[in-house]
């Protein structure tokens, strides 16, 4: 064999490992997101109070939050105002971990440093509604039609937003997909299974008021 065909068949073998590698990386990706959303028991939420309420399942290891300033006085004077038109305030807020990030990840001007990709889902409720239903969106949430919008934000790049109206309540729910910078490779592979996770939450919504 000549040298040029020793060249030539050790680059190719080389192209050909290095694919391989890039392969066997987003399968072993893959189930390790799949594993960590799709499998064990999922977790069960109840957001319950005088005024709204809804619960929905998220995959096993999820943490849930609230913002804890929403008293019971706090919403029935928020929903009292709304009522007169003067406040169009928040009453609600409520967010859906993955995993264990700091409660300031996702605000304004906030700079994530060494955390894993992962997700959060955030669902605000309002007092009155600010934007309409777009009513040629085919999503349905517990018999509620609601409308989809996509967000670009600095932290998670396209952020698919879902709004919707129960009781003159109005409900906007966030899905936020964080990549790291660790992970830009498989950035694709790790979104569309996050997705999958995500659609599955939204699936489970049921309005129990």
């Amino acid at each position: 064999m000549g040298k040029n065909n020793k060249v030539f068949m050790k680059t190719k073998i080389e192209k050909i490992l290095a694919i391989l590698i890039i392969i066997l990386i987003i399968l072993v990706a893959g189930f390790f997101v799949y594993k960590y959303f799709f499998t064990g028991k999922a977790n069960n939420y109840l957001i319950e109070n005088k005024y709204y309420g809804f619960k929905l399942q998220t995959p096993k290891g999820w943490i849930a939050r609230e913002n804890t300033v929403y008293s019971q006085d706090n919403i029935a004077q928020l929903l009292a105002a709304c009522k007169n038109n003067k406040s169009t305030g928040q009453v609600g807020d409520f967010r859906f971990d993955s995993q264990r990030y700091p409660e300031t990840f996702g605000d304004s001007g906030y700079k994530p440093s060494g955390l894993s990709s992962g997700v959060v889902l955030e669902i605000m409720v309002n007092c009155v509604s600010d934007d309409p239903v777009n009513s040629s969106s085919n999503l349905v949430i517990s018999g509620e039609k609601a409308s989809e919008n996509i967000l670009n934000s600095p932290e998670f790049g396209k952020t698919n937003l879902i709004s919707f109206f129960h009781n003159d309540l109005q409900y906007k729910i966030a899905e936020n997909i964080y990549v790291s910078p660790a992970d830009k490779n498989n950035e694709a592979s790790i979104r569309e299974n996050y997705a999958a996770a995500l659609n599955k939450i939204i699936s489970s919504i049921e309005l129990t008021k």
